[in-house]
């Protein structure tokens, strides 16, 4: 189903089996479990490496400073450009993320 999924003319992340007969469906199917009888399957998460355009410091109302990596787009499902949190430097050590000075 995961491979067939790249030939559908839009993006999915997994799909549901439905046990058969329904007989069984609604035997397993109560009130409190509406959805029994169905196996939720994710596929794997697909992923790509971006880069960071620029890196924003933004003051909070305590004064608090939270650096937003600018990330340039990437063409998983359909390309987003969406800021990122690196929450803080310890955070962006951990990551490895290295953050250019200067032009190029």
């Amino acid at each position: 189903m995961e491979e067939s999924a790249t030939a559908l003319p839009y993006e999915i992340d997994g799909n549901c089996h439905q046990s058969r007969p329904h007989r069984a469906q609604n035997e397993l199917a109560s009130p409190e479990k509406p959805r029994a009888g169905r196996l939720p399957i994710s596929y794997a998460a697909r992923g790509g490496v971006t880069q960071i355009e620029g890196v924003l410091v933004t003051v909070g109302r305590t004064g608090k400073l939270t650096p937003t990596a600018m990330l340039k787009p990437v063409a998983i499902a359909a390309p987003r450009y969406k800021p990122a949190t690196l929450h803080n430097m310890d955070f962006i050590d951990r990551l490895g993320v290295k953050i250019a000075t200067g032009s190029k």
